[in-house]
């Protein structure tokens, strides 16, 4: 509990930081990319990294779905505590009975029923909270293995690992990260070949975290 607390003081404080660099901006949520050259030989790193581990969709019963499934269950508690935070109580409730109807209907998560039923899943984090309410991105970052995100964004994670109840048992958190990943509906899929890829990923990724914001 007190790593918990260590790592969330932490991060509140350089968020402090960031939101008072410009208290509440009007600028567009939009990045810039004064590292690009750092940036661009971390990107040819993953690039080489991720060779043969693309997303891909599976079926409905496949184990990978199911074990995405049971992962997305348990993030329902972060996901509604961000609707929360960022003043949208119905989308909160969803994210409630997604939670109860999955854990009890859909046998702990395993199969999506609340989906079925007409209440869609949202994926929020505490980035996107951030974004919400105008604190500015920052920078884009590219970082080894987590690929595209921003100063705002990346000061972010340990507020979401606070929340996220998966990151209080090693071995959940583990199987997480480690379960291949399904593409999101919406995601933004650039490949090769491109006159500069690095470029289209860039923009193709700050166009979408910009829509998850405003939505």
């Amino acid at each position: 509990m007190t790593h918990a607390v260590v790592k969330l003081t932490l991060a509140v404080g350089v968020l402090v930081i960031l939101s008072g660099c410009s208290a509440v901006s009007t600028r567009p949520l939009t990045s810039t990319d004064p590292l690009e050259s750092v940036n661009r030989s971390v990107f040819a790193v993953n690039e080489r990294l991720s060779v043969g581990n693309a997303k891909r969709e599976h079926g409905r019963f496949h184990p990978v779905t199911l074990a995405t499934n049971v992962f997305d269950n348990v993030h329902e508690v972060p996901d509604a505590i961000n609707h929360l935070l960022q003043a949208k109580p119905k989308a909160a409730l969803d994210d409630g009975m997604r939670l109860a109807f999955n854990s009890t209907f859909g046998l702990g998560g395993v199969l999506d029923v609340a989906s079925e039923m007409g209440i869609a899943k949202q994926k929020e984090d505490f980035g996107q909270t951030l974004g919400y309410w105008q604190v500015p991105a920052g920078p884009y970052l590219v970082m080894p293995l987590i690929g595209s995100t921003t100063v705002r964004d990346l000061a972010a994670r340990p507020v979401d690992a606070v929340w996220d109840p998966l990151s209080y048992n090693n071995t959940a958190w583990v199987l997480q990260k480690i379960t291949p990943k399904q593409p999101q509906p919406d995601e933004p899929t650039v490949q090769p070949p491109q006159p500069d890829l690095y470029a289209a990923r860039r923009d193709a990724w700050l166009g979408y975290r910009q829509k998850q914001i405003a939505e």
